[in-house]
C-alpha cells in the first residue's frame, strides 16, 4: 500500500517545479491582457517630470496671499509652456495638468478666488504648495512599476501606455491536452450501447478551467482502458503539449493502466501517486522531459 501524501504537501511539490526555458512573446498591450509578463517593467523617467498643477486655479506665490489682490499676467492651458514667470504680487491663470510657472509655488483654486478685470482678490487661503503635483509623485525614475510575473490586467495597460510602452514581453501560455480514459465512459455524441456506459464530462470540464485560466487546449475526448491506447495517447500528447491532463485510470483496479504506462513505458518521474483528497486521492503527478502529466482518479473523471 503505498503512502499518501497531504494535499498541503502536494501543493508545495507542484509549487517547486522548475519549468524551465518557458518560451515567451511579444504582444500589443491590450493583445496581452492576461498574459504573464515577462520582465520587469522599469520607469525611464519621472511623473510628474515638472511641477504640475492639480487643480484649475492660479499658480502664485504662496506669501503674496497676504496681499489680497493679486494681478493676473497670463494663462497657462494644459498642453503648453507657457514664457511668462510668476513674481512678485503677480499670477498666472493655470488648468489642470499643466506645468507650474517658473517663480510659483503654490495653486489657489479658482473657488477661492474672486476675479476683478485683471486682479484676483484671495477670498480664502490655501497652504504652502496646494494642489501642486510634486516631480515624481506617480512614480520615480528608476522604479519598478511592474514586476516580472504579474498578470496583465487593464490598470496593468494603463501604467505600460503612460511609459508609452506599446508592446511587452510575456510568457506564451501553456497548452494542456485533456482526455479521459475508460472504456465505460461515453464522450459527446456517442451513442449508448449498454446500460453499464456513463457520460463523461469532466474532460471538458477540465477544459473550460484551463480556458479560464488563459491556457490552450487539445482536447483528447475519450480513450479505452487499455496499454496501447493510453500509451499513443500519452506519447501523441506530449509531443502536441506542455501539460497532459487525464481523468480516469490510477487507482488499483485490474484496467486502471494509466500509472504503468507512466512509470513503464514512458519512464516518467514521479512527483506523487496518491494525496489525502476526496474526491481524487488516487491523483498521479509526473514529469516527462520537463513536460508535466497529472493524472486523476475515476470517481473525479466519471462524475456527471
Amino acid at each position: 500500500m503505498r503512502d499518501f501524501i497531504s494535499f498541503d504537501n502536494s501543493l508545495k511539490i507542484l509549487n517547486k517545479i522548475d519549468f524551465k526555458s518557458i518560451p515567451t512573446q511579444k504582444l500589443f498591450l491590450t493583445k496581452a491582457i492576461g498574459s504573464i509578463l515577462a520582465r520587469d517593467i522599469v520607469a525611464d523617467h519621472n511623473s510628474p517630470a515638472y511641477p504640475t498643477s492639480g487643480m484649475d486655479g492660479y499658480a502664485i506665490r504662496h506669501c503674496d496671499q497676504e496681499l489680497g489682490n493679486i494681478k493676473i499676467i497670463d494663462k497657462n492651458p494644459a498642453g503648453t509652456v507657457v514664457e511668462s514667470t510668476v513674481s512678485e504680487s503677480n499670477c498666472i491663470k493655470t488648468f489642470t495638468g499643466s506645468l507650474m510657472p517658473e517663480g510659483s509655488d503654490t495653486l489657489i483654486p479658482i473657488e477661492n478666488v474672486t476675479v476683478q478685470g485683471d486682479m484676483i482678490v484671495i477670498d480664502k487661503q490655501v497652504p504652502f504648495g496646494f494642489a501642486t503635483r510634486n516631480i515624481g509623485e506617480n512614480y520615480n525614475k528608476d522604479e519598478i512599476l511592474i514586476k516580472k510575473g504579474a498578470k496583465i490586467g487593464f490598470a496593468e495597460i494603463g501604467v505600460l501606455a503612460s511609459l508609452n510602452i506599446s508592446q511587452i514581453e510575456v510568457y506564451v501560455n501553456p497548452t494542456i491536452a485533456i482526455a479521459s480514459t475508460g472504456t465505460e465512459i461515453l464522450d459527446l455524441g456517442e451513442m449508448q450501447t449498454n446500460d453499464a456506459q456513463i457520460r463523461s464530462s469532466n474532460h471538458l470540464t477540465i477544459e473550460a478551467l484551463a480556458m479560464k485560466c488563459g491556457a490552450n487546449t487539445i482536447q483528447m475526448g475519450v480513450v479505452a482502458d487499455d496499454k496501447k491506447s493510453i500509451t499513443n495517447l500519452l506519447k501523441n500528447a506530449l509531443t502536441k503539449s506542455d501539460i497532459v491532463v487525464t481523468t480516469g485510470g490510477v487507482s488499483v483496479g485490474d484496467y486502471d493502466f494509466v500509472q504503468d504506462v507512466i512509470k513503464e513505458e514512458l519512464d516518467a518521474d514521479v512527483l506523487f501517486h496518491g494525496v489525502k483528497v476526496k474526491p481524487g486521492m488516487h491523483i498521479l503527478i509526473a514529469l516527462k522531459d520537463g513536460k508535466l502529466i497529472s493524472q486523476s482518479f475515476p470517481s473525479v473523471a466519471r462524475v456527471g
